[in-house]
C-alpha cells in the first residue's frame, strides 16, 4: 500500500537547486506485507548544455580598428544571457596582424573566437569573415609652373585628402616624381 515518492536535489524551477553535476534521486513510500522492500538510490547526471557561440561577419575599411566582431548566442535556456557566463571572449584574425605590415593587407581572414567560460554550458565556437576593404584615397598633383628652358622638372608636390603614408609596398612613404613615376622617398 502506498504510494511511491521520488525526491532529488535537483530542482528545475529553483535557481540554486539546478546545475551541472550529481544529485541522488530517492524513492520511498510503499509498504507491502509480502515483501520486504529495499530502496536503492539512484544518480541524476546533469552535463553541461551545448552553447554555440558564433562571430558575425565583418567588414572593415584598410587602416580603422578592427575592434570585436558581434557574437549570436545559440543554445540558452532558463532566460539566461551572455551575462550568465564568465571569462572574455579572445578574437583571432587568422592570417591578419595590424602590427606587420606584411599581413595587414586588403582581403578576408578568418574570425575565430575563445575564452568562455561556464558551469552549466560546453561551447561549440563558429567561426566568421573578417573582409579588408581597399581605403579610398585622393591624391592630386599640384599645379607647377616652369619657365620654358632646357632644365628639367625634378619633382612634382603633392597633396592627399588623408594623412597617411603610401603602404604601397612596406609602408614607405612615396612622391610622385620624373613623368608621373611614383618613387620611394
Amino acid at each position: 500500500t502506498g504510494e511511491l515518492v521520488y525526491t532529488c536535489d535537483y530542482d528545475t524551477l529553483d535557481v540554486d537547486k539546478r546545475k551541472v553535476g550529481e544529485d541522488v534521486i530517492s524513492v520511498t513510500g510503499v509498504e507491502a506485507d509480502n515483501y520486504d522492500i529495499t530502496y536503492v538510490d539512484g544518480t541524476l547526471t546533469v552535463v553541461k548544455k551545448d552553447l554555440t557561440v558564433n562571430p558575425l561577419n565583418k567588414n572593415v575599411v584598410y587602416g580603422e580598428e578592427l575592434g570585436e566582431a558581434e557574437l549570436e548566442y545559440f543554445g540558452f535556456v532558463y532566460e539566461e544571457n551572455e551575462n550568465s557566463l564568465d571569462g572574455k571572449v579572445l578574437y583571432t584574425y587568422v592570417g591578419y596582424d595590424s602590427l606587420d605590415p606584411l599581413k595587414r593587407k586588403v582581403g578576408q581572414y578568418q574570425i575565430t573566437i575563445e575564452g568562455l567560460e561556464s558551469n552549466n554550458y560546453q561551447f561549440i565556437y563558429g567561426t566568421a569573415l573578417l573582409e579588408i576593404t581597399p581605403r579610398t584615397i585622393d591624391v592630386y598633383t599640384l599645379d607647377k609652373e616652369k619657365v620654358y628652358d632646357d632644365t628639367p622638372l625634378f619633382n612634382y608636390e603633392y597633396l592627399c585628402n588623408e594623412e597617411i603614408s603610401f603602404d604601397l609596398a612596406f609602408d614607405e612613404i612615396f612622391v610622385i616624381e620624373n613623368n608621373n613615376q611614383i618613387t620611394n622617398v
